[in-house]
């Protein structure tokens, strides 16, 4: 029997779909008589039940015939042609949903992020604004960031953008002038100095991961 891959679908449709193509590609003729649902039965591992509804789904689309006390006969090789045509049709519309949804959930999570960001760069620009070199600027480092767990002196921070770091708040700790190997954290408050170039390169080095280069004057 045919693996199919789409979970979804019925055991009895997917046996019928088998039975089609034994007979598209030649191990049943027309006039043959199918094997009794008891041997099917066995075959494939399911209850005659199954057998039954996959035998009458085949007769309703006019692939097969069931004779009273006679048994199940091959009737059309081009129905059971245009059966698993009709079948693939379907899959392939039902596999190009799937694809479009899944691309649209991960374009909405892109775009959430990118929003995250952008949100975190404006509200920032406007405390740019009011900051000096000798002002300590708050950046906070948002959860997305690839920064979080790193250390200082891992992301080379100063040459990264100039700025440096003269405090860090965690929750309920204030950490003054922190060493080379303090690591940063999601959700850490930064308190750093600098002049405007080098505040801007900070707040998109934390925000962007410590992908961005120091901006040159």
């Amino acid at each position: 029997m045919d693996k199919n891959k789409n979970t979804t679908l019925p055991v009895y449709r997917k046996i019928a779909i088998d039975i089609s193509q034994d007979i598209v590609s030649g191990k049943y003729r027309e006039g043959q008589k199918l094997s009794g649902r008891s041997v099917l039965s066995s075959q494939y591992g399911v209850s005659p039940e199954t057998i039954r509804k996959a035998v009458y789904l085949l007769k309703d689309v006019g692939i097969i015939d069931v004779k009273s006390n006679s048994g199940v006969y091959i009737i059309s090789v081009q129905k059971a042609a245009d059966f698993l045509r009709q079948f693939h049709e379907v899959q392939s519309v039902t596999n190009a949903k799937n694809e479009l949804f899944a691309w649209m959930e991960r374009q909405i999570s892109e775009t959430s992020a990118a929003m995250e960001k952008i949100q975190f760069i404006v509200n920032a620009s406007g405390r740019l604004n009011k900051a000096t070199p000798y002002t300590p600027y708050e950046i906070v480092v948002p959860p997305t960031s690839a920064i979080a767990g790193k250390s200082i002196s891992d992301l080379n921070f100063w040459h990264m953008t100039g700025a440096t770091i003269v405090a860090i708040e965690r929750g309920e700790q204030t950490i003054l002038s922190p060493g080379p190997y303090s690591s940063l954290l999601s959700g850490d408050i930064l308190y750093i100095v600098g002049d405007e170039q080098a505040l801007n390169a900070a707040i998109h080095f934390v925000t962007d991961g410590g992908n961005n280069q120091k901006q040159q004057p």
